[in-house]
């Protein structure tokens, strides 16, 4: 629903209160309008509801991109320390090893 819609809607309502007309005709506007205000408020919390379960769904995924992160993140730095104190025989398995480790999620 957007802005010139309820602006319609309120300039309805505001017309009624200034009409002469008979109440029942004025009633039967107001019945109208205020259902249409319902139906309004109603497709907005459905679509508030859709947006906060696609937060919801987003936090939890970059929740998991950014542990991954640490990991990757943590993983280069135990490498690039193992390349400079390892002796040059055994830094390659050592080093696959903890890359390894990282991209299975291993602590």
């Amino acid at each position: 629903m957007n802005k010139e819609r309820l602006e319609e809607i309120e300039e309805h309502i505001l017309k009624i209160d200034e009409d002469d007309s008979a109440n029942r005709s004025k009633m039967l506007d107001y019945r109208h309008w205020t259902y249409e205000l319902l139906k309004i408020a109603s497709e907005q919390a459905e679509r508030v509801q859709e947006l906060e379960e696609d937060c919801e769904y987003l936090s939890h995924h970059y929740g998991l991109e950014a542990e991954q992160n640490k990991r990757y993140r943590e993983a280069i730095i135990e490498a690039l320390h193992g390349l400079k104190t390892l002796p040059s025989v055994a830094p390659r398995l050592y080093l696959i090893s903890i890359l390894d480790k990282a991209l299975e999620g291993v602590e």
